[in-house]
């Protein structure tokens, strides 16, 4: 039988000959005399050698020269660091990965690859994405675009089916969210190919997935750990943006750039928004009562539905109070309505 040639190790000027070879960090200078090297990735840098093994990156790699698709979850609890990581994993297999800084436009028109917003995944997924195959996506608190609870969204199922097709457009997406269970079903049992739980920050344990033709639950085989510096530890080596006075200060030209720090500027804004939303809904789920609603009828009485002979038309009454703003009880509704037609008719 004739052998197979090996596949190649994939783009970015690294190879397994070691052409691609690195200085190590000075903080990891004393693993010279274990024999471990630093291998270049892009515009990173990754150990191999003794205890350390750069096969789980060259696997993404060559699926990603083979035009496969890689959809990664990156699964853990609150504080494990699981976003830093995806930003690294990205910057490793996409060099030109970018996040948008505040304030960010229009979903439709953010080419920044961070998203909290289901109009930019979808943006970024169709057809008039800026992104070229290969590059990266990651979706921060994925649970609000693509979750398991709110399936019967249409735009909920219109972005669950762009995701669902990313294998024809060739790009990476890392799936941020806290469990799989979270995310629609068809995502977490068809289109996600492995899973990084993150065991501390900076470290996870990574599966690879697949759902047997014929079997009934997901088959998981462990690949091993992988351990990544923080985003652009290079450059700031602090444990955390938050407090850092250069985080978000007056004057913007003082403001930090590295991309941790322009992360948690965008994730500021967003849980803003939704603490506004949030405001916003719970005002609309306030009651009136009966006297406040009857007020208001005697305001907009001009505009009551009416038929061409001039009768009200009691079936529509219900629904004219809450266009008009009126929020009130299921069980009010009846006595709303008696109270129009009495007054109005």
């Amino acid at each position: 039988m004739k052998k197979k040639n090996k596949i190649p190790n994939p783009d970015f000027d690294h190879n397994p000959k070691g052409d691609a070879s690195a200085e190590l960090p000075i903080d990891l200078k004393y693993l010279e005399e274990q024999g471990v090297k630093a291998v270049r990735y892009g515009n990173r840098v990754l150990l191999t050698g003794t205890g350390y093994s750069t096969q789980i990156i060259d696997e993404f790699l060559r699926k990603m020269n083979n035009k496969e698709s890689i959809v990664i979850a990156i699964t853990g609890g609150p504080g494990t660091g699981k976003t830093y990581f995806g930003i690294e994993l990205a910057l490793i297999l996409d060099p030109d990965f970018n996040i948008t800084d505040t304030p960010s436009p229009k979903p439709t028109e953010d080419n920044g690859q961070v998203t909290f917003d289901r109009n930019h995944i979808m943006y970024l997924t169709g057809p008039d994405s800026p992104l070229k195959r290969g590059q990266a996506i990651v979706p921060d608190e994925t649970h609000f675009g693509v979750g398991s609870r709110s399936w019967g969204n249409k735009d909920q199922q219109a972005l669950t089916n762009y995701i669902a097709a990313i294998r024809s457009k060739g790009l990476v997406l890392i799936l941020i969210v806290l469990h799989t269970a979270m995310l629609d079903k068809m995502i977490r049992d068809y289109v996600i190919n492995y899973e990084i739980h993150m065991t501390n920050r900076g470290e996870g344990t990574v599966y690879r997935r697949w759902f047997p033709q014929f079997g009934k639950e997901i088959f998981k085989k462990k690949l091993g750990k992988l351990c990544l510096p923080m985003p652009d530890s290079d450059l700031c080596n602090y444990g955390s943006c938050l407090g850092c006075k250069n985080l978000d200060p007056k004057d913007e030209t003082k403001r930090c750039i590295t991309l941790r720090a322009i992360y948690e500027r965008r994730k500021n804004e967003f849980l803003d928004l939704k603490g506004k939303q949030a405001e916003e809904e719970n005002k609309q789920r306030e009651y009136h009562t009966k006297e406040q609603v009857l007020e208001k009828i005697l305001h907009i009485k001009g505009n009551v539905p009416r038929f061409p002979n001039g009768k009200i038309k009691k079936e529509a009454c219900a629904t004219w109070l809450k266009d008009n703003g009126c929020s009130f009880k299921s069980r009010d509704q009846q006595a709303m309505v008696d109270f129009i037609i009495l007054t109005l008719g």
